[in-house]
């Protein structure tokens, strides 16, 4: 009670714990609580000098277990509070020593990655691997800025068009509609592991046109936002996944690394066409004729990037469209079957790729 008592007088006194001694021994105290109240003093006073330290202590942070949604163990907890401080005093670490923040803590590390000049291999990385759309929206612009060799062939190797076509029996039949989308949060509840633990700021990233703190800026800019609570918590997950937010994210990229407007770019994400069936091999045709026009459209823009020395004829070769077809049948019965188009004119996208990344 005694120790407890003395470093909460210590806490609540500005002068007592804002000096470097006291915050040297609360970050070496290995008690996740004294390590965070340190961290938070260090965000809090702007003290620059203890950057080293800080950095230190998450260059040693090895997250072994399951991120658990909604719940994180307080030697966890602590890092959360390290990195709040390092992003208020807008540190700049090697990428490497960043990256043990990752996965855990997914919206702190790609905001310090922006500000490190060696964090294109961690921003591949992140890119091709991440299942969050908003984190594989912020990795895609910063790499955008200097793009590293594989970038384009990454990005153009994950591009998929979206054909939907919808198929009617006479010309006048009404429009029918395909769509979804989801909202996803977490409702938090206080954890009393944290009760006397400080304020930190708990991060997430967000994207729009009236985006705040933007640190990966582009045709679609992603910042984040930002609130203060003791609920020490895991990352959030996007926060909107229905289509249509991140339908124009990878066409923005390509015309934005090409030096063109979005109109103005042959390759669109996605055709839908409404198909009047007279026959099986008029239907066949009209597939055939839109997939083929889209497909050279993608040959374009490969062709583009040769031009330009930013993908070789060698990695170009490799590349060519992918597509997903959508057939809605709104004949009226009774009707003829439907010839299989899919595999046909255009390879599916390959088993492990997510459909919920652009």
């Amino acid at each position: 009670m005694v120790r407890f008592g003395a470093t909460v007088l210590c806490l609540v006194s500005v002068g007592c714990f804002g000096q470097t001694p006291n915050l040297d021994r609360q970050l070496a105290s290995g008690e996740p609580r004294d390590v965070a109240w340190a961290a938070y003093t260090i965000g809090v006073q702007k003290r620059f000098d203890m950057v080293p330290k800080l950095g230190t202590l998450v260059g040693s942070f090895e997250d072994g277990a399951t991120v658990d949604q909604g719940t994180i163990p307080p030697e966890a907890a602590v890092m959360e509070a390290v990195a709040d401080a390092l992003i208020r005093l807008e540190a700049k670490l090697p990428a490497d020593v960043i990256m043990h923040l990752y996965p855990r803590f997914p919206a702190q590390t790609i905001i310090l990655l922006s500000r490190a000049s060696d964090n294109s291999g961690p921003l591949m990385e992140i890119f091709q691997k991440t299942k969050s759309r908003d984190l594989w929206l912020a990795a895609a612009n910063l790499l955008a800025v200097h793009p590293p060799p594989r970038f384009v062939q990454a990005l153009l190797g994950g591009a998929v068009t979206t054909f939907s076509f919808r198929v009617v029996s006479t010309e006048t039949q009404g429009q029918g509609a395909l769509g979804g989308g989801c909202a996803v949060d977490y409702f938090m509840t206080s954890d009393e592991n944290f009760r006397d633990w400080p304020k930190a700021r708990m991060y997430r990233i967000i994207h729009g046109e009236n985006v705040q703190n933007v640190f990966a800026p582009g045709i679609h800019p992603v910042g984040f936002s930002w609130w203060e609570t003791t609920d020490y918590r895991d990352s959030w997950e996007d926060g909107d996944c229905s289509e249509w937010t991140s339908k124009y994210w990878r066409i923005g990229l390509i015309t934005h690394l090409l030096d063109k407007r979005m109109t103005d770019l042959p390759l669109q994400p996605s055709v839908d066409e409404t198909v009047l069936f007279t026959s099986t091999a008029a239907f066949e045709a009209k597939v055939k004729s839109a997939i083929e026009l889209t497909s050279r459209a993608f040959g374009e823009v490969v062709e583009a990037f040769v031009q330009r020395g930013e993908l070789t004829l060698e990695d170009s070769a490799a590349l060519h469209l992918q597509c997903r077809l959508q057939v809605v049948d709104d004949r009226q019965l009774p009707h003829a079957d439907l010839p299989q188009i899919v595999g046909n004119w255009c390879a599916a996208p390959s088993a492990d790729a997510d459909s919920r990344l652009p």
